[in-house]
C-alpha cells in the first residue's frame, strides 16, 4: 500500500482534499506508483501557489512574470513546470488567459493571464 493513498483519488478532482491523479501531473516520463503520485502532489502544490500569486498581486501576468514572482517566495522551478499550471488552471476555469500579449524574454510576445474574477477573492 502506498504511503500516500490517503490523499489521492482517480475518479475525479478534489473530493474531500483528495487529488485527482488524471489532471495536474502530465505524466509524459511514465512515472508509476509512489513517483507519479509524489510528481502529482507536488504539481498540484505549484498549481496552488501560482493561483495563490496571482489572487494575492491582482495582477495580470506572462509566464515569465509569474515565474520571477514565484521564485520570490519558492523554489525555482522550470518555466515548463509555470506554464502546465497555468494551463491547467485555465482548463480548471480559474485563470483567465487574456488576448493581451506583451514582450517577454527571448524577444518574443507572451499572452497575459489573470485570475477568473468571477471567482472572487
Amino acid at each position: 500500500m502506498s504511503k500516500y493513498n490517503s490523499q489521492l483519488t482517480t475518479n475525479g478532482p478534489f473530493i474531500s482534499n483528495k487529488i485527482d491523479m488524471t489532471t495536474h501531473f502530465h505524466n509524459t516520463i511514465r512515472a508509476t506508483g509512489d513517483n507519479l503520485i509524489a510528481h502529482t502532489i507536488t504539481c498540484k502544490s505549484q498549481e496552488d501557489r501560482i493561483l495563490a500569486i496571482f489572487k494575492e498581486s491582482g495582477k495580470s501576468m506572462t509566464p515569465f512574470e509569474v515565474e520571477e514572482e514565484y521564485t520570490k517566495l519558492y523554489p525555482k522551478v522550470p518555466i515548463t513546470s509555470i506554464r502546465r499550471a497555468m494551463s491547467n488552471l485555465t482548463k480548471d476555469n480559474k485563470l483567465v488567459k487574456t488576448n493581451t500579449m506583451k514582450q517577454g524574454w527571448y524577444d518574443k510576445p507572451n499572452f497575459i493571464w489573470e485570475f477568473n474574477k468571477s471567482l472572487g477573492r
